[in-house]
């Protein structure tokens, strides 16, 4: 799965959001320019891809009302709805995602799904597979 539904994907992300596309040695540099400071962040779990300095990743609540970028890894992308998902974690994962105006999602280019079944399927193989509880 993947790359061949990164088109639709694309497609459904007209005029609601921007995808930026770029190798993992070319990702914090794209990630530097796509974020508008302040900035919180996640850490991102691929290999040879970093946030960049700007992102924040100890942060407090009031750095998280003041960050204008929220920047987390996301789950899945489901090409047909162009949205993404994001797993719960003790991170704060969601509240990076939510409180400020801008997020930026990064996935892998495999990550992205087709539709809601396949996210379900994949979904279903990782929580069985130990990957994670919800």
């Amino acid at each position: 799965m993947g790359p061949g539904y990164i088109e639709t994907f694309r497609s459904s992300l007209q005029g609601s959001a921007t995808l930026h596309e770029t190798a993992a040695d070319g990702a914090t540099e794209t990630l530097s320019a796509a974020v508008e400071p302040p900035a919180v962040g996640t850490a991102l779990p691929f290999e040879g891809v970093s946030l960049p300095d700007a992102v924040e990743t100890d942060f407090s609540p009031a750095d998280l009302e003041r960050a204008e970028t929220g920047v987390t890894p996301a789950r899945y992308a489901i090409a047909t709805y162009g949205t993404v998902t994001l797993a719960a974690d003790p991170a704060g994962t969601e509240l990076v995602s939510l409180y400020p105006p801008r997020h930026i999602a990064v996935l892998a280019a495999s990550a992205v799904v087709p539709d809601m079944a396949a996210a379900y399927e994949r979904l279903d193989a990782d929580i069985g597979g130990g990957e994670d509880e919800a």
